[in-house]
């Protein structure tokens, strides 16, 4: 997990057919988990390729700070969708 204020962001990569990666990134607002209750989550596919795994977590990572850094309202419209889909905190 990394933080990227105001969020956290959870990098998943993923194998692509044959040698390449590309990933997925999740942003969740660090206040959620301030105060006990839900924290919700939102996943963005990146659209970055890489041939290794590292890499495309690396370029995942400068993606998520790039899109909090220029177009935050995208994230926080999005939180707005999933608050039908609940994920509690463990």
């Amino acid at each position: 997990m990394y933080r990227v204020n105001p969020y956290f962001v959870e990098i998943q990569p993923e194998r692509l057919d044959g040698d390449r990666w590309t990933a997925v990134a999740q942003f969740s607002r660090k206040m959620d988990y301030v105060k006990p209750g839900t924290v919700y989550k939102c996943r963005f596919s990146t659209q970055v390729e890489a041939a290794t795994k590292s890499d495309a977590e690396s370029a995942a990572v400068r993606w998520a700070r790039l899109v909090v850094a220029h177009a935050p309202h995208l994230i926080e419209s999005s939180f707005t969708g999933v608050r039908q889909d609940r994920i509690p905190t463990a």
